[in-house]
């Protein structure tokens, strides 16, 4: 049995049991194998843009045995990935920005026929609700959320982890096609997360309250106005 850390462990939580997963930018492959060993799902579509980490995602599901469970494909994105019909689709360990890319460029404004859909429609993703993500990004979270809202996107929950002392956060993401507001403050540490109050919240907290703290200060000494950024220090301070 294959062993994965608390940031994959925490992944693999959200993934709906008996779900056909598809893992985008799958390195090695080790939550794909994980995910199936454990009986969540038995059929996964591992996917890497480039073929160094394909080829290592093929040799470990090899060693494992289940081939006729993990799909490896080389693949930019999610180009090509719906002829397998996933149903809840990871994005993890790399940038907001490219995580919104990704999602942007495989399910908005593309021919239906690629997801077997007849109905006119400017949306590929509107196949009811059967598609979920699980999103971790590894840098701009606030604005990965800020996309997703505005462009009719629900968060469903959120979590955080910790491995070597970093703190990563977890979203679990459908598609409503209604747009939603969250504040500055919930853009930055996740609505949900506020809500959950984890263990590992008051840490999370404290970090980005310093982590203000010193660019208001290093904003003051250039002389940068900095009422907005002091306004979000005040609602960071409160849920203390």
């Amino acid at each position: 049995m294959i062993k994965i850390n608390n940031r994959l462990k925490t992944i693999a939580d959200f993934v709906r049991k008996g779900s056909v997963v598809a893992d985008i930018g799958t390195d090695h492959a080790f939550l794909p194998i994980w995910l199936v060993q454990n009986n969540i799902t038995n059929r996964v579509i591992a996917s890497d843009i480039n073929i160094g980490p394909c080829n290592k995602a093929k040799r470990n599901v090899k060693l494992h045995g289940l081939e006729t469970n993990i799909t490896i494909v080389q693949t930019d994105g999610l180009n090509g990935i719906e002829k397998y019909q996933p149903e809840d689709i990871i994005i993890a360990g790399m940038g907001g920005e490219l995580i919104w890319e990704i999602i942007n460029a495989g399910f908005f404004l593309v021919p239906l026929a690629k997801w077997g859909l007849s109905t006119p429609t400017t949306l590929a993703l509107d196949r009811g609700d059967s598609v979920t993500f699980i999103l971790q990004p590894m840098t701009r979270q606030p604005l990965l959320r800020q996309l997703l809202l505005q462009h009719g996107f629900e968060i469903i929950d959120e979590r955080l982890s910790t491995d070597d002392g970093r703190i990563y956060q977890i979203m679990q993401v459908s598609y409503t096609g209604t747009p939603q507001i969250y504040t500055a403050v919930e853009l930055l540490l996740g609505r949900h997360n506020i809500i959950n109050r984890q263990e590992i919240f008051a840490k999370f907290l404290e970090r980005n309250i310093k982590l203000w703290e010193r660019k208001i200060k290093g904003k003051l000494s250039a002389g940068i106005d900095v009422t907005a950024e002091i306004e979000l220090l005040v609602e960071l301070r409160r849920l203390r």
